[in-house]
């Protein structure tokens, strides 16, 4: 998934990769002097382990004033209709990042 969050409210001084060792933050300066924030996910397998990344990232999301880009591998989908074949999904895995990502008010840009 790559996701795009709109500008809004401070970066503060969070670093999420001090908090959780899923994502990596960064900020990425642009030519004409504006600043981009990069989190790179890999998500834990585990179902509950992830619940610890949905809250760091609600917890950053929260303070974030400048253009957000999310990249990486979340290791859940979204919805059922995004499972293709593997191991059966649980409703409970996919609306606790459903959730997530409608509290951090960012959008899947459907990058295939």
């Amino acid at each position: 998934m790559v996701a795009e969050h709109q500008e809004r409210g401070s970066t503060g001084g969070s670093n999420m990769g001090e908090e959780s060792i899923q994502p990596v933050k960064d900020n990425i300066e642009a030519q004409n002097g504006g600043t981009l924030i990069v989190t790179m996910i890999y998500a834990k397998c585990s179902a509950l382990e992830r619940i610890e990344l949905w809250n760091n990232l609600e917890d950053l999301s929260s303070e974030m004033k400048q253009p957000w880009l999310i990249d990486g591998d979340f290791n859940v989908v979204l919805n059922e209709e995004e499972k293709i074949g593997g191991l059966l999904v649980y409703p409970p895995e996919y609306e606790e990042f459903a959730h997530c990502i409608n509290s951090c008010d960012i959008s899947d840009i459907n990058f295939k």
